[in-house]
């Protein structure tokens, strides 16, 4: 996990010579579902209470980390189009009616049955992208 960003968090799995692109995957579509249980859980122990949501976009991708800012106010981070994309799906979660939304990169590797959402237009990406849920 790299950041908490208000209610959300941004996390990682990079891909080295020693972690391929589809154990890289593998790992956020696991990590994917044991948070999707734990919410789960977390919402059956306060039945009759407003249920928490949980809302998860998986995409691969190159990014740019490290320590971004000025001087007074560094902030380690991920940018570039990856993380954007990312974003742009986890924003068409309450739209498509699904906690989990997986770009067709992850979606071809994943390790558990995925089913199609169809094609979406995604703010700001140029092509329209066909998207992957596995719940």
């Amino acid at each position: 996990m790299l950041k908490f960003l208000g209610d959300g968090l941004l996390a990682a799995f990079p891909i080295t010579e020693e972690r391929s692109r589809e154990s890289a995957c593998a790992a956020a579509i696991r990590a994917a579902e044991a948070a999707l249980e734990r919410n789960d859980a977390v919402n059956r122990l306060h039945a009759g209470e407003t249920p928490l949501s949980l809302d998860i976009a998986l995409h691969c991708g190159d990014v740019f980390y490290g320590n971004i800012g000025a001087a007074g106010r560094l902030d380690f981070t991920v940018i570039g189009p990856a993380v954007n994309e990312a974003s742009r799906m986890e924003a068409l979660c309450n739209t498509l009616d699904c906690a989990v939304v997986l770009s067709d990169n992850v979606a071809s590797v994943s390790p558990v049955p995925v089913r199609s959402l169809g094609r979406h237009r995604l703010r700001g990406i140029a092509t329209e992208r066909e998207l992957f849920t596995f719940r």
